[in-house]
C-alpha cells in the first residue's frame, strides 16, 4: 500500500497542497517553517484521527480558518484504489472512504497504516504507560482481527463501571460490570501476548543491528497481578476502586518494560541509545506488519538527522 495522491487544505500553515508521492522513499525538503512537519502530521492525522503533536483541533487549523480538509488516494497491493477523506472543525468531524461516510477512525487506520518517528517518540521510553500501550496496540490492531471488537467492548464496560464507582453505587451494582469487563479483557490480553510472541524475536534482531551492545528486549505487564484472575482482583478491590472513583486493574493499565542488557532502558540508555531503541521498535513493527499482512505501511520520519545520526 502507498499514498498515490495527497491533498491538504487549511492545516496549520498549509493553505493548500497537492502532492503525488512516489511508491517508495520520499524526501520532503524546505526552509524552516515551510510546513515539512505539518505535511507529515497531516498524513498521521488522517490515519489516526489525531496529531502526534497535539490533541487540540484548534491548533491544527490554519490561521483564521474554521475547518481543515485532508484527502488521500491509496494504491492497494491488488491494484485497487481507495480514497480517504477527513474534514474537521472544533465542532464536528466528518470522515469518508470511497465516498461513503465512515463512523470510526479505526476504519481509516485499517486502510492507511502509519507509523511515525518524531521528537516526541522518546516518550516510548521516558513517558508513561499510555505511550507504550498505544504503540503495542497499533501492532495488535493491524494483525489480530479480534482485537478491535474486544477493545471497544472493554471500553464500554469500563466506562460504565467507572461511572458506577464515581457515583458510589453499591458494591453489588459495580460488580455487575465485572463479567463483561473480564471477558473482553481476556481476548485483549491473549491478542497482545500473541502479537508479542511474533514481535519480540524481530525486535531482538533489529536491536542487534542498530545497537552494538545488543540485548534489547521487552517485558509485558498485563495490568493486574500475573498470578491472579482479573475477576478475583476486581472483586477484592471493589471497595478501594469505589474510594478512588475508577477501576485500577485491567488491560487499560498494561505496560511494556523496555530493557537494554537486562536493565530498564529509561535508566541506563543514553539519549542517543534511546533514539536507536525507538528506531528498532518502529522498524520491528514494520517488519512484523509486512510479514503478517503481506503489504507495506507508511513510515513518517520527522527531521531525520535529529533522529538518526
Amino acid at each position: 500500500m502507498f499514498i498515490e495522491q495527497l491533498r491538504i487544505e487549511h492545516f496549520r500553515n498549509i493553505l493548500h497542497a497537492e502532492i503525488e508521492p512516489a511508491p517508495g522513499l520520499n524526501l520532503i525538503t524546505g526552509l524552516n517553517a515551510a510546513g515539512k512537519t505539518s505535511l507529515l502530521e497531516a498524513i498521521d492525522c488522517l490515519s489516526r484521527g489525531r496529531s502526534f503533536r497535539s490533541r487540540n483541533t484548534r491548533s491544527l487549523l490554519g490561521h483564521g480558518q474554521a475547518r481543515y480538509l485532508l484527502m488521500a488516494r491509496l494504491r492497494q497491493p491488488e491494484g485497487a484504489g481507495v480514497v480517504l477523506g477527513m474534514e474537521r472543525s472544533p465542532q464536528r468531524t466528518r470522515m469518508r472512504m470511497n465516498g461513503r461516510t465512515v463512523e470510526t477512525v479505526a476504519q481509516l487506520a485499517a486502510a492507511l497504516p502509519v507509523l511515525s518517528m518524531h521528537p516526541q517518540s522518546h516518550a516510548l521510553i521516558q513517558g508513561g504507560g499510555v505511550w507504550r500501550r498505544g504503540f503495542l496496540d497499533w501492532g495488535v490492531f493491524h494483525v489480530e482481527p479480534r482485537f478491535l471488537t474486544a477493545w471497544q467492548r472493554y471500553q464500554r464496560a469500563l466506562k460504565q463501571r467507572n461511572r458506577a464507582l464515581k457515583v458510589s453505587q453499591p458494591v453489588g451494582m459495580i460488580g455487575a460490570w465485572d463479567r463483561e469487563l473480564c471477558e473482553a479483557a481476556s481476548v485483549i490480553d491473549r491478542a497482545r501476548l500473541g502479537f508479542l510472541e511474533g514481535y519480540r524475536p524481530i525486535l531482538g534482531r533489529c536491536g542487534d543491528r542498530l545497537l552494538p551492545e545488543g540485548g534489547l528486549d521487552l517485558g509485558y505487564e498485563r495490568g493486574w497481578p500475573a498470578e491472579r484472575d482479573l475477576a478475583e482482583v476486581l472483586q477484592a478491590e471493589r471497595e478501594g476502586d469505589r474510594r478512588q472513583g475508577h477501576t485500577r486493574h485491567g488491560p487499560h493499565r498494561a505496560d511494556l518494560r523496555i530493557r537494554l542488557a537486562g536493565h530498564p532502558a529509561a535508566e541506563v540508555a543514553s539519549r542517543g541509545q534511546q533514539k536507536l531503541i525507538v528506531a528498532a521498535l518502529v522498524v520491528a513493527q514494520i517488519e512484523y506488519f509486512c510479514q503478517r499482512r503481506g503489504e507495506s505501511c507508511v513510515l513518517l520520519v520527522d527531521d531525520l538527522p535529529a533522529e538518526l545520526d
